[in-house]
């Protein structure tokens, strides 16, 4: 017997790809080779090969809190005659959100939001042809974070793959990137490394048949 892997995918992979495509191209083929900002490698996961001068690594949910950052439900806080519905479901962190209304279970679908961590590190000694300081590498980051999220607002939903990305499940991408807190740090011992942490997600519809009910 030959075990294989399945061939279906669920929309939190294939958002992840779309992203890491996606920033391969606005932050590395489009810019300069010159660039000391430009974007060595980027990945989804934890890393797995030696280090670069500047990764970005794409998590679902938080790396080090996943439950800090959970999948949610969007939240029909008024629901109407057309299915319309009012709120953000990151609006409250500390809640659960998982109000259903009897109107989303008979429509067939509801609206789920899928949260990612971006991850991005730069180390300053793996930057080819500089001596940067320390407050170098946090500028180098900055640039960075800002076209991260310049590419990812201006691709929206469809992530630049010119359509809403759509799995074998039902689900497909309608609203995003929306973007949560981040935050930046300079590991102890790491004078010439700093890595930040950008959280967004994206609002996805979730269809199901409802002939069997």
């Amino acid at each position: 017997m030959t075990v294989t892997m399945p061939m279906e995918q669920g929309i939190i992979d294939m958002i992840m790809d779309a992203i890491v495509a996606l920033l391969t191209l606005k932050l590395r083929t489009e810019v300069s080779a010159t660039d000391a900002s430009r974007l060595d490698v980027a990945g989804v996961g934890p890393k797995q090969d030696d280090p670069a001068g500047v990764d970005i690594r794409i998590h679902e949910n938080a790396l080090d809190s996943p439950e800090s950052w959970p999948h949610k439900p969007v939240r029909y806080k008024t629901p109407r005659k057309m299915g319309g519905f009012i709120g953000s479901p990151y609006e409250d962190l500390e809640n659960d959100l998982r109000t259903l209304s009897g109107f989303e279970l008979v429509g067939g679908g509801g609206q789920m939001a899928f949260a990612f961590t971006a991850e991005l590190e730069v180390r300053g000694e793996e930057i080819a042809d500089i001596d940067p300081e320390r407050r170098d590498v946090g500028q180098l980051i900055g640039v960075v974070a800002m076209r991260l999220r310049r590419a990812l607002q201006a691709a929206g939903a469809k992530i630049g793959t010119g359509d809403l990305i759509t799995d074998d499940f039902g689900n497909t991408t309608q609203r995003g990137p929306f973007f949560g807190r981040a935050w930046i740090d300079y590991p102890e011992g790491e004078g010439l490394m700093a890595r930040m942490m950008i959280r967004f997600y994206y609002v996805c519809t979730v269809s199901w048949n409802t002939d069997e009910w």
